[in-house]
């Protein structure tokens, strides 16, 4: 990739000049071919021509500046006045907003907003702007994503007041897809009716409550109901436990052989598998 490019993010913005300070100031000249943004008309007359200094992404942790000449334009088809901006800056900003997408990372890795301030030159104010500004848009990214292929659904108990939240996680890159109040499907029911690519989930991980599977039934047509590892095992010790407490009526009365019987054999010393090994032997005893 292009050095202009990884430095402006725009293939249009050529670096002519780098003026290294205290502040890294990038002349360059913005090569972008502008059309009528009301009729579409490439007919266009320059009627002014005005230098902007706009906030860029930081180099070698220096604040750095774009300085490059802008226009203001007249079509000549339809009569609209426009002034020229260039791609990844808003109208009438001062930041390209891959500064503001680098604050916002920084800020949630845990960079103050102090230190932010100093090391980009910007107010307090700003930092703070830039980064609910951040919130707004990964919050609209959520929203617009697509469900999962291999999707994990679980709950878990969120507050006293909430009560119960369902976390759904994208398995295939092993990273929480999202997280919603409630458990039921009268809690779920217009998250679920929003939710963008149900029909696209080949596969559902969950564990044995019936309420989820119901849901994973209605909602996800062509998806396959797989029961998570952790959960199958546990049934299957509860029903071993129970079986092993109703061959001997005292087992619960010998500390510590229930506790060896919910170990890995693998995690077992020697003095415990025979105490294992014991217990087996006279359970298949004929009892008199």
């Amino acid at each position: 990739m292009p050095m202009d490019m990884i430095l402006t993010n725009n293939a249009n913005i050529k670096i002519k000049e780098v003026i290294r300070g205290n502040k890294i100031i990038l002349e360059c000249e913005d090569k972008t071919e502008y059309y009528c943004p009301k009729c579409g008309s490439y007919h266009l007359r320059c009627k002014d021509t005005f230098v902007r200094n706009i906030k860029n992404i930081s180099i070698g942790e220096k604040a750095s500046i774009l300085r490059f000449k802008t226009h203001k334009y007249r079509c000549e088809d339809c009569g609209c006045y426009f002034n020229s901006t260039p791609q990844g800056l808003l109208k009438y900003q001062q930041t390209m907003e891959s500064l503001k997408r680098e604050v916002f990372h920084k800020h949630c890795e845990g960079v103050s907003k102090k230190d932010l301030s100093q090391d980009f030159g910007v107010s307090d104010s700003s930092i703070e702007r830039w980064f609910q500004q951040g919130y707004v848009r990964k919050n609209k990214e959520l929203q617009n994503a697509m469900c999962p292929m291999v999707l994990g659904i679980d709950e878990h108990y969120f507050s006293k007041k909430k009560r119960y939240a369902t976390t759904l996680v994208n398995l295939s890159k092993h990273k929480v897809f999202d997280v919603v109040l409630g458990r039921s499907e009268n809690d779920l029911i217009s998250y679920l009716h929003q939710l963008k690519g149900k029909d696209k989930v080949r596969v559902i991980v969950m564990d044995l409550s019936s309420n989820y599977r119901s849901l994973a039934k209605k909602y996800f047509p062509n998806a396959m109901i797989v029961s998570d590892r952790f959960h199958v095992i546990k049934l299957i010790l509860e029903s071993f436990i129970k079986t092993a407490y109703g061959l001997d009526k005292d087992l619960k009365k010998r500390f510590g052989l229930g506790r060896l019987l919910r170990k890995k054999e693998a995690d077992l010393d020697s003095t415990q598998i025979r105490k294992i090994q014991r217990l087996r032997y006279f359970m298949i005893l004929p009892k008199n």
